[in-house]
């Protein structure tokens, strides 16, 4: 009896071998590839004529013994917990006792309904993204050549991280007199992982500034007051601020897009009011203007006068300036008050 030791390549199940000093005659061929457990996985059987002296050839025609579907070594999710609109990839590793691993199907049904979104490839990875929030499951199949198939659902989750930022008293908000020492801004209503924790980042865009500190807080339930409220002095005054907020989920380091709140401080015009002008004064003589103003914020005024003679004001960002014409004429001026 001769016997093959050696490995022979299998390519589309047939395979060529020369085999010498085989007796004369009749013979069967019978030939048993092992898998590396010893076990019988490819089987094969022919008779052929041997003549002395000639050259005789066999096709063997393999079987496969005890087939069976591909194994699913393992079937993974990167990451396992991400971002809306952001891309997943799935990864399966695959083997089978008779085909090569690159000879073998597998295909997608990413939300495990029964509809197969990635169709048969030989390509063991996919990417995709979901556009909700919640888990989810995707069920891989593999395919041998034999048409036999196997399955295996990995478990993802999907989350929305969103920084709304607000304030006391609402966004967008025109903010009233009595609220001018400081104003409380939120982000309580962000949206991020319902278990997992998340970082405020507060900056300012317009108006003066103001110190803010990320601040890790819970979310959604159990915020505390620093996480999610950011409170400051208008010492500056009145004016328009602009505040800029994104959440960050501590977990990933993923980081929102920016949500900007806008907040005016309104401030009142102040008034003003010429109390005393004199009628007619000589030339060189003195007489003295008079003016006052008032603001309902209780804002330090600055008062000024214009005209076409202001040198001849004693002090023209005085409220009451003293007047002394050097010549005879009609005199106007304007008086201003700045808050």
């Amino acid at each position: 009896m001769t016997t093959i030791d050696s490995l022979l390549f299998v390519n589309g199940g047939l395979i060529e071998a020369r085999i010498l000093g085989i007796p004369v005659g009749e013979r069967l061929v019978d030939l048993e590839l092992q898998g590396p457990t010893a076990e019988v996985l490819w089987q094969a059987d022919a008779t052929v004529q041997i003549t002395a002296d000639e050259v005789a050839k066999v096709t063997l025609v393999l079987r496969r013994v005890g087939d069976s579907a591909p194994d699913i070594l393992s079937a993974q999710i990167t990451p396992e917990v991400g971002l809306v609109d952001s891309l997943f990839q799935l990864e399966v590793s695959v083997t089978d006792i008779h085909d090569r691993t690159d000879s073998l199907w597998v295909r997608w049904d990413l939300d495990d309904d029964g509809i197969f979104e990635v169709d048969w490839t030989t390509d063991k990875t996919t990417e995709f993204a979901v556009d909700s929030a919640g888990l989810f499951s995707a069920r891989v199949e593999a395919r041998d050549r034999t048409e036999m198939v196997n399955s295996a659902v990995v478990s993802f989750r999907a989350f929305e991280l969103k920084a709304l930022a607000g304030s006391g008293a609402g966004r967008d908000t025109l903010f009233s007199v009595v609220a001018q020492d400081s104003l409380v801004l939120r982000g309580d209503l962000s949206i991020g992982r319902p278990d997992g924790e998340l970082i405020y980042l507060w900056a300012q865009l317009q108006g003066p500034g103001v110190a803010s500190t990320p601040v890790i807080a819970s979310n959604p339930d159990n915020h505390t007051e620093r996480g999610r409220e950011l409170s400051f002095s208008q010492e500056a005054g009145r004016g328009t601020y602009a505040f800029v907020l994104q959440v960050e989920d501590q977990a990933t380091g993923v980081i929102s897009n920016p949500d900007t709140l806008i907040a005016i401080i309104p401030n009142s015009v102040p008034e003003a009011s010429v109390d005393e002008v004199p009628g007619v004064v000589e030339v060189g003589g003195t007489r003295r203007l008079r003016g006052s103003g008032m603001d309902a914020d209780a804002d330090a005024l600055r008062y000024l006068w214009r005209g076409d003679h202001v040198e001849l004001l004693s002090d023209s960002t005085s409220s009451a300036p003293t007047f002394r014409p050097d010549t005879w004429g009609e005199f106007h001026y304007l008086f201003i008050v700045i808050d």
